[in-house]
């Protein structure tokens, strides 16, 4: 006897469309329908774990404060009026241009599906307009946050180019490149400022965005072999086009944390004659020149960095696998195991991708290693650091067996609560090895991140913008 199929009803069948659009349109956008209650508890939860961690409201200095903004405004223009040989009140004679070069995570990146297959039936596989993908609060929700791990992983081209790509049908990219929108908040709601407090401090002051304030985003999934190709280039003419801009005058560069190694890589590429030409100084806000063992615990297993009761740790770990990993640092025991009793160093690194999860992060990591992208020179050009201390610091972890799948024993050091000190300091070791002068800021209790948002930091990064070298 053969059973019959149930009759869907035609009215029913564009229930569950209409049913499938709105959950799966709800999981691209911000849509009304969307629980808000959730998507606030989702949003806190991420803040409170992993990378995303020093940019929570409650690890915010008092600088994000409006009023005391404004204080730093007055406080400095006054300065500025009396060494013009007024009574204070003045402004810059001569406003020093500023590009920001955003940190990892830090730009802010759009997505468009064209064609993108997904192994799950709730996710669009077209949608022609960009929407946000990083950061979007509704991405991390359940189940739909598997259409963002499939969307935002990177692959890599073994047969030919060594080099990584997005999704086939996903086509990504940053925001408004030369204007501030794509760094200053991580969303689109602006509940997640980063460099807002530094932009609203300088337009105050007289920088206008566009001319003598410009943000340089890229996308950071990326390693320095797509930097070089993609964006360095139109990094290098950012700079020219500012100078240019504003009547010849030499152009700042200030990072966050990854941003720091990002633009060093990219001065390293640069004769010293154009840096001579276009470049005031280089001010790094908490730059990870040594890298982050908490980073290097997240590509190898799934407790750590990023802990989110909304997220799937094992999707989340084959995710951030998939972005090329940079460890920059000296040759000290990242990670180590004791059944069997084994160290991992910088220089292991690669092997201990192979060994945790077999995955071509390594065939990644060689090739870094084989084209000297791991290795820095001096930046050639007057920089200022600035840095956290006396905050513990994951400096190694030690898991009990080689398969990485158990919470590790983590030692904790000296450094700013994501980058050991040593890291920090890194720029420092070309003290006196070039003739441009390099000055260090270390600041007790200052967290990973928190630059942005320091009082003293930012009072400090206006008197290097006054001078003139």
């Amino acid at each position: 006897m053969k059973m019959k199929m149930p009759h869907v009803h035609g009215m029913a069948v564009l229930c569950l469309v209409a049913f499938v659009f709105v959950c799966s349109t709800s999981a691209l956008f911000a849509a009304p329908a969307r629980d808000q209650k959730l998507v606030a508890e989702v949003q806190r939860d991420m803040l409170e774990g992993g990378p995303l961690a020093p940019l929570a409201p409650r690890h915010r200095p008092a600088a994000a404060a409006s009023a005391d903004l404004d204080a730093i405004v007055h406080e400095f223009a006054s300065k500025q009026g009396k060494r013009q040989g007024g009574g204070g009140g003045g402004v810059p004679s001569s406003l020093t241009p500023v590009v920001i070069v955003p940190s990892l995570i830090g730009s802010k990146l759009q997505a468009q599906l064209n064609g993108y297959r997904s192994q799950h039936w709730y996710c669009f596989t077209e949608w022609r307009e960009w929407f946000t993908i990083w950061a979007n609060w509704n991405e991390f929700i359940p189940p739909f946050a598997n259409c963002w791990y499939e969307q935002f992983a990177l692959h890599l081209d073994q047969q030919r180019s060594g080099r990584s790509f997005n999704t086939p049908g996903v086509d990504i990219r940053y925001v408004d490149y030369g204007g501030v929108d794509g760094v200053a908040y991580l969303d689109d709601d602006h509940s997640v400022g980063i460099w807002n407090s530094t932009i609203y401090l300088l337009e105050a002051l007289g920088w206008e965005v566009g001319k003598n304030l410009r943000g340089a985003p890229y996308d950071w999934r990326f390693g320095p072999e797509t930097f070089a190709a993609q964006d360095w280039p139109r990094l290098r003419a950012l700079f020219e086009e500012t100078y240019a801009l504003n009547n010849n005058s030499k152009v700042a560069a200030v990072s966050l944390s990854m941003g720091g190694p990002y633009f060093l890589a990219f001065l390293n590429q640069q004769t010293q004659a154009w840096k001579d030409k276009y470049l005031h100084s280089f001010v790094s806000f908490d730059g990870a020149f040594g890298g982050s063992p908490s980073a290097t615990s997240a590509l190898i297993s799934t407790s750590g960095w990023w802990s989110s009761k909304f997220a799937d740790a094992e999707a989340m770990r084959a995710l951030v696998q998939s972005w090329p990993a940079i460890i920059y640092g000296d040759d000290y025991v990242w990670v180590s195991t004791t059944n069997p009793p084994k160290n991992y160093t910088t220089a292991d690194f690669a092997q201990m991708l192979a060994d945790s999860t077999g995955y071509n992060a390594s065939i990644v990591f060689r090739n870094l290693q084989a084209n000297n992208w791991l290795q820095f020179a001096a930046p050639g050009v007057e920089s200022h650091c600035f840095f956290g201390t006396g905050v513990p610091t994951p400096l190694r972890s030690t898991f009990a067996t080689a398969a990485f799948d158990t919470p590790p024993v983590t030692v904790h050091g000296d450094g700013d609560g994501v980058v050991p000190e040593a890291g920090l300091r890194l720029l420092e070791s070309w003290t006196g090895k070039q003739p441009q002068p390099i000055y260090s800021y270390p600041i007790p209790g200052l967290v990973h991140g928190g630059s942005v948002f320091n009082k003293q930091v930012l009072r400090m990064f206006l008197e290097i913008l006054s001078s003139h070298p």
